[in-house]
């Protein structure tokens, strides 16, 4: 096994799969098992968005270096393994997001994300929505007074429609605010 000096470890089905964020190994052990390699078809990154939800996972953007981001999007199956996928639209190319997986009766799978770094010091406050069945991005807009402020690297937690989001960095300081997003009413309460 590789030696990572920045992971991520997630749970898919009965594997604990672990990303080595600065290079582009995964690894996967078995619950109880064994570490094996599973593949590295991404590009290398850290700070990216991810969901994951029975043997699937999807992750999206990250840090490729110091100055550079990416808006690449990479699903995982449990039987196939990881694969790129494509987008009709794209948001712009960020880190510190997280994504949160909701169905919706119409759309099936579609997962939000809320702000990020788009440079180095340049931190945003969208909420961006990728429709899996459509393969497209979508902007939430509103003209809602309620809103974070622009933040990223935030902690987050999904519960029922809603995503909540705690502290973070702002473009100056850190935060501890909470804020939860609806996503039946596309509105934040703080």
């Amino acid at each position: 096994m590789h030696h990572h000096h920045h992971h991520f470890a997630f749970v898919v089905s009965t594997v604990l799969i672990l990303l080595g964020t600065l290079t582009s190994t995964a690894s996967a052990v078995a619950i109880p098992g064994h570490w094996e390699l599973v593949n590295h078809i991404y590009t290398p990154r850290d700070k990216f968005g991810l969901s994951c939800w029975g043997n699937e996972v999807l992750l999206f953007g990250g840090r490729l270096s110091s100055s550079t981001f990416a808006n690449s999007l990479y699903r995982y199956n449990q039987s196939s393994g990881w694969r790129e996928v494509f987008p009709i639209s794209e948001p712009a190319p960020r880190f510190g997001m997280r994504l949160h997986r909701f169905t919706h009766a119409d759309l099936g799978d579609v997962f939000y994300g809320f702000g990020g770094n788009i440079a180095k010091t340049v931190v945003v406050s969208d909420v961006i929505v990728y429709v899996s069945s459509l393969q497209e991005w979508r902007s939430i807009t509103t003209t809602a007074v309620l809103w974070p402020s622009p933040r990223s690297k935030y902690a987050s937690v999904q519960l029922d429609d809603t995503f909540v989001i705690f502290g973070g960095i702002t473009e100056r300081t850190m935060t501890d605010e909470v804020w939860s997003f609806n996503v039946s009413s596309s509105t934040w309460t703080l």
